[in-house]
């Protein structure tokens, strides 16, 4: 067998952290600046899964958990992302669910807490694992779809000259213009959450074929074909902003996939 060393933790904790906090700095991110310490000291303690083979299995050498956020942060920073909510959302966005704490109790504003509430699976309210998938993927990009589905059903009408103003005449907005710009919001919050969530799903992806087993990284795959490459297509085509991070997170997600389904195939012939 190759001496080869197999690393599960790839970037250095301190590192990605000083270099998330001196932009966060930079770049006035306030929110981002507050969430490095927050998630650091709320996922103390926890680890991430090691494969067999992996350098440090035999010692008592833990990934920490932090690392997985932190690799998001500095990930969809490269990718050009500066929005202070999406950045501290992806550095938290495993916070509720597996540090015990409500969204709305996160300290940080309503958007945050909005965005990581869409990405906080709840199994508990379902008889099954994968039901309470289904219903957390239908929550997380269920507007976006929705309005993806009417912008294609409506792409030849064209609004008349004459059809309904926005509020900016300087009068008071109507009931119509304030629930026009409620669902906006509501568009826009989970659009967000959907692009954490493609990030986080382009680093396990990138690192599963480590701490999975071969059972377990089909599924993955399947769900990941189901669920994640509908979500990129969300990002592509209703976020501009992300338009190029959506083709870089496309093409690492099929690449490990394609790559991966190989390894599961050649295991499945082998046994």
């Amino acid at each position: 067998m190759e001496n080869w060393i197999v690393r599960d933790k790839i970037f250095s904790e301190e590192n990605m952290y000083a270099k998330m906090m001196n932009f966060a700095k930079n770049e006035n991110l306030t929110q981002t600046a507050k969430a490095l310490p927050y998630a650091r000291e709320k996922h103390t303690g926890q680890t991430r899964k090691s494969g067999i083979f992996s350098a440090g299995k035999s010692s008592s050498e833990k990934i920490p958990y932090i690392i997985h956020p932190l690799m998001m942060a500095c990930h969809a920073h490269a990718m050009g992302l500066r929005d202070d909510a999406v950045l501290a959302s992806i550095l938290l966005h495993d916070v509720c669910e597996d540090c015990g704490i409500e969204p709305a109790e996160l300290p940080f504003s309503e958007e945050v807490q909005q965005i990581v509430d869409l990405l906080t699976l709840r199994l508990d309210k379902y008889p099954d694992r994968v039901s309470a998938k289904a219903a957390y993927f239908a929550r997380l990009c269920g507007p976006c779809a929705a309005a993806g589905a009417d912008a294609a059903s409506g792409a030849n009408e064209v609004s008349g000259a004459d059809g309904a103003q926005s509020s900016s005449n300087g009068t008071a907005p109507s009931a119509g213009d304030r629930a026009s710009h409620e669902q906006l919001y509501k568009e826009e919050i989970h659009r967000k959450a959907c692009f954490v969530k493609a990030v986080d799903r382009c680093n396990n992806v990138s690192m599963m074929a480590s701490g999975f087993e071969l059972e377990k990284i089909s599924d993955y795959i399947a769900e990941t074909e189901k669920y994640i490459l509908p979500i990129l297509d969300i990002i592509k085509f209703q976020c501009p902003e992300y338009h190029d991070a959506a083709f870089l997170l496309k093409y690492q997600i099929l690449s490990a996939i394609e790559s991966e389904k190989m390894m599961v195939l050649r295991g499945r012939d082998r046994s």
